[in-house]
């Protein structure tokens, strides 16, 4: 549908009419300077949007008008009342279908962007968690690998320490074995000793009766 867009001069108001090209910026133009002694003109095409929709009203199905205000909507409000005492309703314009189709865009774009931040979220939520069960059987390996090392370095240490113990018996049991047989060589000696003194105290007895 073509539409013009009207705007006051120096203010924050805009009107696009729908239904009837420029000349029905032309009309409402010379409209309000009759009644309210402003001057309106109509603005370049790309103005239809510009601001916040205040109201869209229709009339007879033929026009359709929508209000826009760049500021605190008084003089927006002002129109739409002025409207709606003259008969017009709210009807939705190209303009206003426009922007709904924008914002439904927008916030399917933002639940887009919301789905696949959780999306995001939730691989890296599960990138964690696979980066921290790595991490725990990894612990957990190096310190079963540690424990076995432990237990191995102990088994080793108590087979040294059981073989250091054996050896040193037997060097005992071998000192004792060569003191036992010291002892028996000495016993021999004495007692080849004794017979020997024996034999002399004999032999000198028997040299003293044939003396006589």
């Amino acid at each position: 549908m073509e539409g013009c867009t009207s705007g006051v001069a120096g203010a924050d108001v805009r009107v696009t009419i729908y239904g009837n090209g420029e000349a029905a910026c032309s009309e409402w133009n010379e409209g309000a300077a009759k009644s309210s002694d402003e001057y309106w003109k109509t603005e370049p095409q790309g103005e239809e949007l510009h601001g916040e929709l205040v109201c869209s009203m229709s009339k007879g199905g033929s026009l359709l008008i929508e209000v826009r205000d760049t500021g605190e909507h008084l003089r927006g409000n002002q129109i739409c009342a002025s409207l709606t005492a003259k008969g017009w309703h709210e009807a939705e314009g190209p303009g206003a279908k426009i922007e709904r189709e924008q914002a439904q865009q927008k916030s399917e774009r933002e639940r887009a962007a919301a789905a696949e931040q959780n999306a995001q979220n939730g691989r890296e939520a599960q990138k964690r968690q696979r980066e921290q069960a790595q991490l725990e059987k990894e612990e957990a390996a190096k310190r079963k690998q540690e424990a076995q090392e432990h237990q191995k370095e102990q088994a080793q240490s108590e087979k040294e320490a059981a073989a250091q113990k054996q050896q040193e018996a037997e060097e005992h049991q071998k000192e004792q074995r060569e003191h036992e047989q010291e002892a028996e060589k000495q016993q021999q000696e004495n007692a080849r000793e004794a017979r020997r003194n024996e034999e002399e105290a004999k032999q000198a007895q028997r040299e003293v009766q044939h003396s006589e």
